[in-house]
This record gives C-alpha cells, structure tokens and sequence, in this order.
C-alpha cells in the first residue's frame, strides 16, 4: 500500500466506518443471493418462485462483475481498515422467524378486513391452517434455542 494510502483509514470516524462497512456486507450478500439463483436456478415453493430468465449467455458476464466488485470491496476493506463481521446463522435464522410469526398473524381472518369485508366463516376457515404453520415455525425456534442451550 502505498504512503498516499495508508492514512485512509483515518479519513472515517469509528461510525463512518461502520456505516460502510455494513454497506458493503449487505451489497456482498445480495451478491451471494444472486449467485444462487444462477448456480441454483433460482427458488422454488408452492407459492414463491425466482425464475431465472436472464439468458445464459449473460451469466459469466454477471459472475464477472461479481468477482471484480468483490475486488473492490477487498480493496476498500484493506484501504479503510473495516471489519470484517460475521453473522451467526441461528441468529439470521432467528430473526426470519421472529418475521414469518409476525407477517403469520397479520395474515390472520381479523386483520383482513382492511383489504374489504371479511366473510363470517374466514376465521374458521383461515385461522386454523395459519396457527398450524405458527405452531412449526415456533417449533424450529425452539430448536434452535434448545441445541444453542447444549
């Protein structure tokens, strides 16, 4: 690193250099995810799909690009002195399921009457089904929070 460069780390405050470093980490996942849906050809669920619909051709153009925003974000880490964070997947695990609970119950009969009148039986229709899925994505909380307890 040359003289010009080495004081760059200098040039953020502790909260600046913070601040860029989750920038280029969320920037460095959204990368991960696109590359798995090139290399994995995208997403599939009942009710959720990612197509891939960008054509072959472009893939090693893309992964490319990739590489070479990877380099820089190397770069800029060295340059910047930013740290490095690592995120533990229990904890990214917790946290979107902590989410799906929630959307779960908005999703619930009695909060549907802001999108028009809600048919009597919905509840007993709706709420079941829903509660069945809150009660497995409470169960796999748990297992998480029983296995990190060991």
């Amino acid at each position: 690193m040359s003289d010009k460069h080495a004081d760059s780390s200098r040039l953020l405050n502790p909260l600046q250099r913070g601040s860029l470093a989750t920038t280029l980490s969320v920037l460095e996942e959204m990368l991960c995810e696109i590359e798995g849906n090139f290399t994995f050809g995208g997403c599939k669920g009942v009710l959720y799909e990612v197509r891939d619909d960008v054509p072959v051709a472009i893939h090693g153009e893309v992964l490319k690009r990739i590489s070479l925003i990877r380099e820089k974000i190397k770069f800029m880490a060295e340059r910047f002195d930013l740290e490095k964070r690592s995120k533990d997947a229990s904890r990214d695990f917790m946290g979107k399921l902590v989410y799906c609970w929630e959307i779960l119950e908005g999703a619930k009969a009695r909060h549907l009457r802001g999108y028009g009148a809600v048919a009597g039986e919905l509840e007993e229709a709706l709420d079941p089904h829903l509660n069945n899925i809150i009660i497995l994505v409470d169960e796999m909380r748990e297992l998480v929070i029983s296995e990190k307890k060991n």
